[in-house]
């Protein structure tokens, strides 16, 4: 983990929800990801009545989340495109 993310772990400070934003596109390694959410749940602001840090800890943890589908889930969630000899799973959208 880089110095700026393992400072979020000791810092007494709250960084913005900007500076944590830019450190998220920045990120590296799960590892840095979650130490910036770890960050925002030290100071108690990943609560809806704070918009910018929930929403970013709502992202890290989307991005994270392990989920193992099964093939009916897997046929639910996703549309399966074959071009060529690659096969791609979009997203199905909630119409």
């Amino acid at each position: 983990m880089r110095n700026q993310y393992a400072w979020l772990n000791s810092t007494p400070y709250l960084y913005s929800s900007q500076a944590l934003r830019g450190l998220y596109s920045d990120a590296r390694s799960k590892e840095e990801k979650r130490a910036i959410q770890r960050h925002i749940e030290r100071h108690n602001a990943d609560s809806p009545i704070y918009p910018g840090y929930f929403d970013l800890c709502e992202d890290i943890e989307e991005e994270l989340e392990v989920r193992v589908l099964d093939w009916e889930e897997l046929q639910e969630e996703f549309e399966i495109v074959k071009r060529g000899s690659k096969i791609e799973f979009r997203r199905r959208r909630d119409d």
